[in-house]
């Protein structure tokens, strides 16, 4: 049924529970020699030149370092070519998405305030007030 004799167990070399590893089929990128040896550390001379610095790329790296790395390596930020984008989302959370979505709103409370003050009398946003400051009393 999955491709080997009936009675034979299943073992390293069955397809079916194990996947060849073929370097020369995995995604490549133009830029990628550029990471492959990220120094951990770059010291400056006291003439203002680089020394130079043998390293082993240790991931994680801390985001700072890799921009670090990057840096040197010549590259400068072009948001114009940017194809995607890091969104602050409300409550603290972040996400990368396509340049061509539209930023979500930040703050739920500024749409909540926004719609208020357009949709209520002084009066009832008064009273919303009142009602919001009662919700939060037993919390504090």
């Amino acid at each position: 049924m999955n491709g080997r004799p009936p009675g034979r167990p299943i073992d390293d070399e069955d397809p079916t529970y194990s996947v060849r590893y073929d370097p020369t089929a995995r995604k490549r990128h133009p830029n990628e020699a550029l990471f492959l040896d990220i120094p951990t550390s770059m010291p400056r001379l006291p003439s203002g030149i680089y020394a130079a610095a043998g390293g082993v790329i240790m991931l994680p790296q801390s985001a700072a370092r890799l921009a670090e790395h990057v840096e040197l390596c010549g590259f400068v930020l072009d948001e114009s070519k940017a194809k995607i984008r890091r969104v602050d989302l409300p409550r603290g959370a972040a996400r990368w998405q396509d340049m061509r979505e539209p930023v979500p709103d930040v703050d739920p409370v500024d749409a909540v305030h926004t719609a208020a003050a357009h949709a209520l009398t002084p009066a009832e946003t008064a009273t919303l007030i009142e009602r919001l400051q009662a919700d939060i009393a037993p919390l504090t």
